[in-house]
């Protein structure tokens, strides 16, 4: 945790541009690269102790600028961003500043101070459990947050707080906030912003006297802000078209405006007024004219003049240990899952209904003649194939739920994308075991051929060993596709070859290679020696064309026939689920990283 002073100062210069490809020519197949520029020289300096509103019209660059000094973009940024006279990278800000974005991202299922007991434990691990839980209730009654509530129903304000009260909790030096007010209704608005000016340290009983014990630097982007709101600010940056028109105290705005014959009008909003003005080009030009001469060098002075102060130790902020981060977000998603069960329930109860129907189809097939060994084949099929589409498409839409939350938390540096993903897959496995025992016992026992529990049993854990490498598959596609819609679009070619290698249309003999990519033909053919070998005898009645045995089943399905093939596929699985899992993480890293984390 960092040491707040009054005498902090955040200073930058910047330029960021984006490249994007476009395609021209006939049919869109020549692709040009097009520049746009977003921060068009932006320069400023800021002291603790202030709040500062970025204030223009949409589009204008202010949570690109927010982004951009928080370190929280990607791409190239040019400039250099400079706190007490040192210049800071990614690792340095992220260490001395918290970034409040403007949606309000977490798992709903957890109470507030569940919420806050896990927020503790990531980003404050060293502190004792009584410190832990001294500062987890300061944190509910600074912020005026019952800790028995579930997050899901908060209002709009309690959210933006319990962020807020989030983000403070490592005391961070500087505060930016994305439109702390959007979608808020106005006493929400003003009670936000209110936290915000005292966070500033600025007194709530003397709001002129600033305490230099808690001051700090506040910057946000907001949007229309009312009258009431603009009372609170210190400090006002007027943006326009990724320029900054105007950077001073709320007064120096006043009188700005005044000198150039503009005065806002009394009972007008101030903030609607100067963001209307500086939309006329020849007002914004007038006013870089008026303020901006010789602004570089009287930025480049004072930097000469700030002190440098800048205290490594803030780079050594303390993070719970990688098993400490995978215990902990293990626990909070299963506390999430117990809090809020419903959506879970529905996808089981469907599993559940879904065996039922199967139980109907098969439950009169027996060994009474030869003619029901193909219908016995469609049912192992069955049993081997079809729960491993709930097992991969179930990890595949979490992935994308879940995406918005890891990009937050991920780019707080509050644990590591590798940590979460080994929880996930950790909780992922007892699934797989529970509901493969619960559907292959509805589908097996009612039949007359499921009367062996030892064969139940084998085919269980041959299905289950099928299913945790459908979840690494259900994960790599998560990582592949970026978009859920076009995700389940073309998932569907792959589930396709993978179902054509299972030898379930097609003899296996025929896909030599390709089977061995395919889960779906570990578990068919796991599923059939499990179940063929214990039968000895088949009755023939024709005395020609005949299986004789279980054994015979299987060579001809070129499936093996032996014990020793099961284990061989379970140990191809494994290698198998490895690569999955291996590419999974790089394609979910890809995606994570794919945007700033704002």
């Amino acid at each position: 945790m960092s040491n707040l002073s009054v005498n902090d100062v955040l200073t930058f210069n910047l330029n960021y541009k984006v490249t994007k490809k476009v395609k021209k020519g006939f049919l869109g197949f020549r692709n040009e690269t097009q520049e746009t520029v977003i921060l068009n020289d932006v320069k400023g300096r800021i002291e603790s102790g202030t709040m500062t509103a970025l204030l223009g019209a949409s589009g204008c660059g202010k949570t690109t600028l927010l982004a951009a000094l928080s370190q929280r973009l990607r791409g190239k940024l040019i400039g250099e961003i400079r706190f007490n006279g040192e210049v800071i990278d990614r690792s340095k800000m992220t260490n001395i500043s918290s970034f409040v974005a403007q949606s309000d991202v977490a798992l709903e299922g957890l109470t507030v101070r569940e919420h806050f007991h896990f927020m503790i434990e990531l980003k404050v691990p060293k502190m004792s459990a009584f410190e832990k839980s001294r500062l987890s209730e300061s944190s509910l009654t600074k912020f005026g947050l019952k800790g028995s509530t579930k997050l899901k129903f908060l209002s709009g304000g309690e959210k933006r707080k319990l962020s807020l009260a989030s983000e403070l909790l490592t005391k961070p030096q500087i505060l930016f906030c994305d439109e702390p007010t959007s979608g808020l209704d106005s006493f929400s608005a003003f009670s936000v912003m209110n936290t915000l000016r005292e966070l500033s340290g600025y007194s709530s009983n003397n709001p002129k006297q600033i305490s230099s014990s808690s001051s700090r630097i506040i910057l946000f982007s907001i949007h229309q802000p009312t009258s009431d709101i603009f009372q609170l600010f210190t400090n006002v940056i007027l943006m326009k078209s990724g320029r900054i028109i105007f950077h001073g105290s709320v007064q120096e705005a006043e009188n700005l405006f005044t000198n150039m014959g503009m005065p806002c009008p009394p009972r007008y909003n101030p903030a609607e007024f100067y963001v209307k003005r500086i939309s006329d080009a020849k007002v914004s030009d007038d006013i870089i004219k008026r303020v901006g001469v010789n602004e570089e060098e009287k930025l480049n002075e004072e930097n000469k003049k700030t002190s440098s102060h800048y205290d490594e130790n803030l780079s050594a902020r303390s993070k719970a240990s990688w098993l400490r981060q995978v215990y902990l977000l293990s626990q909070r998603t299963t506390l999430n899952f117990l809090h809020d069960p419903k959506h879970y329930l529905i996808e089981f109860l469907i599993l559940i209904v879904f065996a039922l129907i199967i139980t109907a189809v098969y439950s009169g097939i027996s060994f009474e003649s030869q003619a029901p060994v193909q219908d016995i084949k469609g049912f192992l099929i069955v049993v081997a194939t079809e729960i491993l589409f709930v097992f991969v498409y179930a990890v595949f839409m979490l992935i994308y739920e879940v995406l918005p939350l890891l990009r937050k938390e991920i780019g707080n540096r509050l644990y590591s994308l590798s940590a979460y993903y080994v929880s996930i897959v950790l909780l992922s496995i007892p699934r797989v075991f529970l509901e493969t025992l619960i559907f292959t016992a509805i589908i097996y026992f009612p039949t007359d051929i499921g009367r062996d529990f030892i064969t139940y049993l084998r085919i269980c854990l041959s299905v289950s060993m099928s299913g945790i490498c459908a979840m690494a598959y259900g994960f790599f596609l998560s990582g592949l596709f970026e978009s859920f819609l076009i995700g389940t679009e073309l998932s569907a070619i792959l589930d396709l070859v993978l179902i054509l290698a299972a030898g379930v249309y097609i003899n296996v003999r025929n896909v030599p290679f390709l089977k061995y990519a395919s889960f779906f033909y570990y578990a068919n053919e796991c599923v059939a020696i499990d179940f063929w070998l214990t039968v000895d005898d088949i009755k023939c009645s024709r005395g020609f064309n005949c299986y004789t045995n279980g054994t015979a089943v299987l060579e001809s399905l070129a499936f093996g026939t032996t014990e020793y093939d099961v284990y061989k596929n379970y140990l191809y699985q494994f290698i198998l689920t490895f690569m999955l899992h291996v590419m999974a993480f790089l394609g979910i890293r890809k995606n994570v990283r794919r945007t700033g984390f704002y």
